[in-house]
């Protein structure tokens, strides 16, 4: 049995490493090889190899088991599982030593990614279509990110792997190499904060969001330090967005730095796009013509 192949990144681990764009994704690889895939086979199974309808070629899988790689004259096998430890993450706020929302991923050297768990490995929209995986993770480009609070748990695998962690523009973005040790259960990881816009009596915000939930809505934009979001209940066709999210008021986080608002948009093909902030019940009909 084996699961649907993905492509690893085209860069080295090293290469991700020394990347000047930190925690903002990486290039997405679109070519057939490097690839890799989860198996479960019997020692004496043949695994083949095809790309499109062709065939690559063919390798036992007590091969690969025994020696960690097998070749043939067109490709190789190699078995990238070291084993697994279920790991505690904590990211800390460096200046407070409290768990501060962002974004992670986790991935091996090779690229293979290792997301918490409850969250995708694989986020299959890749930004190219709507609706698809809402709500806790992002892609970009080769890199998908799951939304924690500042903590999170799940399989990591032992030895080196590769961290990248953002928050928004005030943090400093953290990519960096850990080792996880046979038996260690703990990781922890600081990020710095080199500006609070806070402080100066700026406020971030998103004027213009779609899908998420309300609390979704909470969870992404403190991963982004945003302090103010705007969902908007809309219509496309027959399908209706965010009704049930709409009460007509703010949602404030307990923190109390982060709002969400459910409002409204109404989309028309010939005169554009309204956003309505605010309101306290919705305009009927949602959507003209």
């Amino acid at each position: 049995m084996s699961t649907y192949p993905h492509p690893l990144p085209a860069e080295s681990g090293e290469q991700f490493l020394q990347a000047p764009y930190k925690g903002w994704g990486q290039e997405k690889s679109t070519g057939p090889s490097p690839s890799y895939v989860e198996i479960a086979a019997t020692p004496s199974a043949t695994v083949t190899i095809k790309q499109g309808s062709k065939e690559v070629g063919k390798v036992k899988w007590g091969e690969v088991q025994q020696q960690g790689s097998a070749e043939t004259p067109r490709m190789k096998v190699e078995l990238l599982d070291r084993g697994r430890n279920w790991v505690h993450v904590k990211v800390l706020d460096e200046d407070t030593g409290k768990p501060i929302p962002c974004r992670v991923h986790f991935r091996s050297p090779e690229g293979i990614p290792y997301q918490p768990h409850g969250h995708h490995s694989q986020v299959n929209s890749g930004m190219d279509n709507w609706h698809i995986d809402v709500g806790g993770d992002v892609r970009l480009g080769q890199v998908n990110y799951a939304y924690i609070d500042g903590t999170c748990q799940g399989w990591l695998p032992r030895g080196d792997v590769l961290v990248d962690v953002a928050r928004g523009f005030e943090y400093e973005p953290l990519r960096q190499r850990v080792r996880i040790q046979p038996g260690q259960r703990e990781l922890t990881l600081k990020m710095k904060r080199w500006i609070n816009m806070n402080e100066r009596r700026w406020f971030s915000g998103d004027s213009h969001v779609h899908f998420l939930s309300a609390q979704a809505s909470h969870t992404e934009s403190q991963g982004e330090d945003l302090n103010v979001v705007n969902l908007l209940q809309s219509q496309w066709g027959s399908l209706f967005t965010n009704k049930e999210e709409f009460t007509g008021g703010a949602s404030v986080s307990q923190v109390g730095n982060n709002i969400v608002y459910v409002s409204q948009e109404n989309r028309q093909h010939f005169l554009g796009h309204l956003i309505l902030w605010g309101l306290k019940e919705p305009i009927m009909p949602w959507c003209s013509d």
